[in-house]
C-alpha cells in the first residue's frame, strides 16, 4: 500500500497506532497526552545521549526558538534562546537577580509586593534571631513566628 492517502474528517482508532519512518508530524491546535512521562531519545544504546542534547524547543516564530535541553557533557539542564544558553539548571539555586553578594544574619527574605520575585531585605521589629539556628521565620501577614521543622516548611511553601 505505498503511497496511499486516507482522509477523513474524524478517525478513531481502537488499539495501538505504529508509525515507522524517520518523521513523525502532527498539525493540531491542542494536542493532549494522558502520559505523565514523555520519553525523549527512546532506544538509546550508547551510556548517556549519544547525539549529546535532548530537550524540548518552543517555535517563537520571527524571534529566537527558546529550548529545555540536557546536555550530556555538562550533565546540567540548560535554558536557552536561539544557540545561546542563557542559564542552567543545578541542584542549587543559581540566577536569582536579587542574591547580594553576602548574605547576612540580619537579612530577611521575602516575596515582593507584586508577588514576581524574592528580595532581601532588613526587616525592623521582627522576632529576635537568637536561638533560633535551623528555624525559619514565617509570618501569617500580621503576627511572624519561628518554625523548628525547615523540611515540612519548605514542603508548605513549595509543595
Amino acid at each position: 500500500m505505498a503511497n496511499r492517502v486516507l482522509k477523513a474528517t474524524d478517525l478513531t482508532i481502537d488499539g495501538n497506532l505504529v508509525v515507522t519512518g524517520t518523521t513523525a508530524s502532527v498539525e493540531s491546535t491542542n494536542s493532549t497526552l494522558k502520559d505523565n512521562i514523555i520519553v525523549l531519545n527512546q532506544g538509546e544504546t550508547g551510556a548517556g545521549v549519544t547525539l549529546v542534547n535532548a530537550g524540548l524547543e518552543i517555535d517563537r516564530g520571527t524571534a529566537d526558538n527558546a529550548q529545555l535541553v540536557w546536555d550530556e557533557v555538562t550533565d546540567k539542564w540548560q535554558l536557552k534562546v536561539g544557540t545561546t544558553v542563557t542559564d542552567t539548571l543545578t541542584g542549587s539555586w543559581t540566577g536569582l537577580s536579587d542574591t547580594p553578594a553576602t548574605f547576612t544574619a540580619d537579612k530577611f527574605i521575602k516575596v515582593n509586593a507584586g508577588g514576581t520575585a524574592l528580595e532581601f531585605v532588613d526587616e525592623p521589629g521582627l522576632p529576635a534571631q537568637t536561638g533560633h539556628a535551623g528555624k525559619i521565620l514565617t509570618t501569617d501577614g500580621t503576627d511572624a513566628s519561628w518554625i523548628a521543622n525547615p523540611a515540612l516548611t519548605y514542603a508548605l511553601i513549595f509543595g
